[in-house]
């Protein structure tokens, strides 16, 4: 079934609309150049901006602004730009092309408003499918960079797989820690234990974990120095997730009020940090710290680190235990 003829796109119309912005596209006709210099001065405007954000000289938020103007631009342009660009590609391909070219650039001029549409729309779908694309990857890469940061560690005991579905997990008592640490070859065991607690009406996770004074920092700090951080952890102080601290308005140096089963308990935020557990909902604590105010006594996850050379000796020691 065919449709009627009324309800078919118009080209035509597409066409007088964008001639009623510039005037006349056509070589020979008027130009709006009013308009046509301030798309320009857009053009170069907004360009200006994404290349100073990609650098870092200005907010990244300002990217979708200048996104949106700087391809409206483009588009809009295109009527304009297509004569001399379409000559240019004839002459580039006159040595292989000589008759062809010719014929193929009339051809695109014939129908100007068609064309500009096209070249539009596909710039449109390439922009949209490159920025789609680098998104995706630059989240992938974060969360790897996340995860290299704070899952550090050559081997990871736990009593079972834990059970996402109900945010269950069987703890072991800490004294296991020190017959793993007895094993030859182990050169670090860290504990790590994942409390339910309460930020200002919050539900959050608390992450008690033991920071060792000589080796780096498990966090992915947005804000904080990590030499820094350490020695305000040891003193008490915590480190939150990023999101957390968005929504709760806080930033490096104020303070948090923790719900424990004394009462709250206002707790000085010594950096933030990227977070992709429970949405970034986190409280980082040290291990003592976390136990008295939490009472919290056992481990969720034992994160073994082995001598340099010594991992497939550790690993071949480690199994009995785990069986």
């Amino acid at each position: 079934m065919s449709c009627p003829p009324a309800t078919l796109p118009s080209w035509n119309h597409a066409g007088r609309t964008i001639r009623r912005f510039l005037g006349d596209a056509s070589p020979t006709g008027r130009l709006a150049r009013g308009a046509v210099w301030s798309l320009a001065g857009a053009l170069c405007s907004q360009g200006s901006a994404l290349a100073a954000a990609v650098v870092g000289w200005i907010p990244v938020a300002l990217v979708i602004p200048a996104g949106v103007i700087f391809t409206m631009a483009f588009v809009l342009l295109i009527p304009v730009a297509l004569g001399p660009l379409t000559r240019l590609a004839a002459w580039a391909l006159r040595p292989a092309l000589r008759f062809e070219a010719e014929l193929a650039r009339r051809q695109l001029l014939r129908r100007r408003a068609r064309t500009t549409l096209t070249i539009g729309v596909l710039y449109v779908a390439v922009s949209c499918a490159i920025g789609l694309g680098t998104t995706i990857i630059n989240n992938v890469d974060d969360v790897r960079d996340w995860y290299d940061h704070m899952v550090v560690g050559d081997f990871f005991i736990r009593a079972m797989s834990p059970e996402t579905a109900a945010s269950q997990i069987v703890s072991m008592p800490e004294s296991l820690g020190d017959e793993i640490a007895a094993t030859p070859g182990v050169a670090h065991v860290e504990t790590l234990r994942f409390a339910n607690a309460e930020v200002e009406g919050t539900p959050v996770i608390a992450v008690l974990r033991k920071f060792a004074a000589d080796d780096r920092l498990p966090l992915d700090l947005s804000e904080g120095d990590p030499a820094e951080v350490r020695a305000a952890i040891h003193r008490g102080e915590v480190v939150v997730g990023s999101n957390l601290a968005r929504r709760l308005g806080r930033s490096v140096g104020q303070s948090i009020m923790l719900k424990t089963p004394k009462g709250d308990v206002p707790l000085r935020i010594a950096g933030i940090t990227k977070e992709y557990m429970v949405g970034g909902l986190v409280v980082h604590i040290e291990w003592s710290r976390g136990q008295a105010l939490l009472d919290a006594k056992d481990v969720d996850i034992f994160m073994v680190t082995a001598a340099p050379g010594a991992t497939a000796a550790v690993e071949s020691r480690l199994r009995p235990l785990c069986r």
